[in-house]
């Protein structure tokens, strides 16, 4: 397989189109190994020692790869697959993250000058590419960024993520601003129960006040089991005196049952009898419920079980059958699809012009007529 860059690797743009061809011991390999479903993969290695991956079809033809820094940097492909043929799979592979930063399987060597050994893939195919730190965009103002940038995980990575920030800047404000009145009060809700009723000790009053610089969990997250109407700040025992004043935990639970006296007419010993039958009544009829759903699902499917034994070494049989022309079938579609890819992709008979306009017009897809003029008014920022 061979990478062509477009431009001038020694002073190139941060976005750096790149198109694939394959040679001939690419196409015997796809067709040995019955590789379904292939793609190419791509990696950036930065010289600071990251890396950004991208997954592509063969049949793309191009692809634009977006540099984060300036330098002087590798890019390494190949053509990889797995032998479920599972895009799904190989996508989880090459693009799961530890964090923003950090990919969870390694395909570079130690040394970052080519891929591992290890994996579906053909040989590896690179070029090197320096992109000076003036062909990146203007950073905006520090102060701008900080408005701009609250409330995301991560910074916008180019010119059009900021100006869609940007633009929605005021709607952002204003909604935040209900936000900050709405969890402000929550907050205050629960500090009140929890110190102010159940009279716990450790409720964090900051995270109330300043919301946006802590989250909502943080109000009760050093909170402790002890209660400041019983236990002193070491955490001794208050002393009986203690509990003649009664803290608002026991209000609390005076009141619910006083409620219950004057709605139920009963006293209060009365009340509290009858939320415990109100409580094994329930517990009975759920157990019961569960019971009888239980035995049914047993009928049921020992039923359902004995009606499907006659059919069954018939289904099998069909089963196989069909099994047996959708292997036949993937060999021919297999087949067609090489000999497409090689008409498509041969580096022999291929023009290989890295570059949109000579794509053939049927591989121009939405993908890459976005990213040609994405390329084009989206400049990534330097990072």
């Amino acid at each position: 397989m061979r990478l062509i860059p477009a431009g001038n690797p020694e002073s190139a743009n941060p976005v750096v189109v790149v198109r694939w061809c394959l040679e001939p011991k690419d196409l015997a390999t796809l067709r040995d190994r019955n590789v379904r479903n292939a793609r190419i993969l791509l990696v950036i290695a930065y010289d600071n020692r990251s890396e950004d991956r991208y997954l592509a079809p063969l049949e793309q033809v191009i692809e634009y790869l977006s540099f984060k820094r300036p330098g002087h940097h590798h890019v390494f492909g190949a053509i990889v697959w797995n032998s479920e043929g599972d895009v799904k799979q190989i996508e989880r592979f090459y693009w799961k993250k530890v964090n923003s930063r950090t990919y969870d399987n390694d395909v570079l060597t130690y040394e970052r000058n080519g891929l591992r050994e290890d994996g579906d893939r053909t040989e590896a195919a690179e070029f090197e590419v320096t992109i000076p730190k003036e062909h990146f965009p203007k950073e905006p103002p520090a102060w701008l960024k900080r408005i701009v940038q609250w409330g995301y995980s991560y910074p916008a990575v180019d010119e059009c993520e900021f100006r869609k920030r940007l633009s929605i800047t005021p709607v952002k404000l204003f909604f935040a601003a209900i936000w900050a009145v709405i969890t402000t009060f929550i907050r205050a809700l629960l500090a009140l129960i929890f110190g102010g009723v159940i009279t716990l000790r450790g409720v964090d009053y900051k995270a109330i006040v300043r919301p946006w610089l802590y989250d909502i969990k943080e109000v009760l997250d050093d909170m402790e089991s002890r209660s400041w109407a019983f236990h002193k700040e070491n955490g001794d025992f208050c002393g009986w005196k203690s509990i003649v004043i009664f803290p608002p935990f026991y209000l609390v639970l005076y009141l619910v049952l006083l409620l219950t006296k004057h709605i139920l007419h009963r006293s209060y010993l009365g009340a509290m009898l009858w939320y415990m039958r109100l409580l094994l009544h329930s517990v009975w009829w759920i157990g019961g419920i569960a019971v009888a759903t239980g035995i049914v699902f047993l009928v049921v499917n020992a039923h359902r079980r004995g009606a499907q034994g006659d059919g069954r070494w018939e289904k099998e049989r069909q089963r196989q059958l069909a099994r047996d022309r959708a292997k036949r079938l993937a060999a021919q579609e297999r087949e067609a699809e090489l000999v497409r890819l090689s008409e498509l992709l041969s580096c022999k008979t291929t023009p290989v012009v890295p570059a949109l306009s000579a794509v053939p017009r049927a591989q121009r897809t939405f993908y890459l007529r976005y990213h040609n003029l994405k390329a084009k008014v989206c400049r990534p920022f330097a990072r």
